[in-house]
């Protein structure tokens, strides 16, 4: 997206968001692409959300360390459980090929 939406997301005028960019891509803001001098609006969320993590964190991360897919996380949920803890163990299970009778 061109520079003025990329500020706009950012909740600056676009004169605002040039002066702070400098500062931004020092603390790891998302630079503009090199051919078209816009900027991936999706990665700007993504690096927002960062900053911030304890607020924004991925519940349906896939990635096997997130998953911890060892034999004692595939117990069946208890009643009452975190939804995501449920759906985490379901993807687990969907996961882990089953054994032979």
């Amino acid at each position: 997206m061109p520079p003025t939406t990329a500020a706009r997301r950012m909740g600056l005028s676009l004169d605002a968001f040039r002066d702070a960019l400098p500062e931004l891509v020092a603390r790891g803001f998302p630079r503009a692409d090199e051919t078209t001098g816009n900027f991936d609006l999706d990665a700007i969320d993504a690096w927002r959300r960062n900053r911030n993590p304890h607020l924004f964190h991925d519940h349906l991360n896939l990635s096997e360390d997130s998953l911890n897919l060892n034999e004692d996380s595939r117990r069946s949920p208890s009643t009452g459980a975190d939804p995501n803890e449920v759906i985490r163990q379901k993807i687990i299970a969907g996961l882990t090929p089953a054994k032979d009778p």
